[in-house]
């Protein structure tokens, strides 16, 4: 498989246009080798050993806010995990107090993001 990796990353990183949006925008690039792995996974199973996660995986908090979107994702009581580009971004995120959980959950959220 690593081999397969390091080929559809080569690929990606030659196309003109994938490395002319790469120069543009830093979250193409940082996530250019994971798109070349999933094309290397993806490539390597059959339809019926594919899953699609459920939303509860990789739950984008305050993407409407962020990024324009039209969904609001403000509530993790039913989330498995998380993910919020705009603090990898070193964005102003203000989500405390405006997210909807257990206690726990965001107690954990103010003690390790910014």
């Amino acid at each position: 498989m690593p081999a397969a990796w390091a080929e559809a990353f080569a690929q990606l990183a030659d196309d003109p246009q994938l490395r002319e949006m790469s120069a543009a925008d830093a979250t193409h690039r940082i996530f250019l080798h994971q798109a070349a792995l999933t094309g290397a996974v993806l490539r390597r199973l059959a339809p019926s050993e594919m899953r699609e996660l459920s939303p509860a995986y990789n739950y984008p908090i305050l993407f409407e806010e962020v990024y324009g979107g039209t969904r609001v994702y403000d509530s993790i009581e039913e989330v498995t995990t998380i993910r919020c580009m705009a603090v990898a971004e070193g964005r102003d995120v203000r989500y405390r107090g405006r997210l909807r959980g257990p206690a726990d959950r965001l107690a954990w959220l103010d003690e390790h993001l910014p």
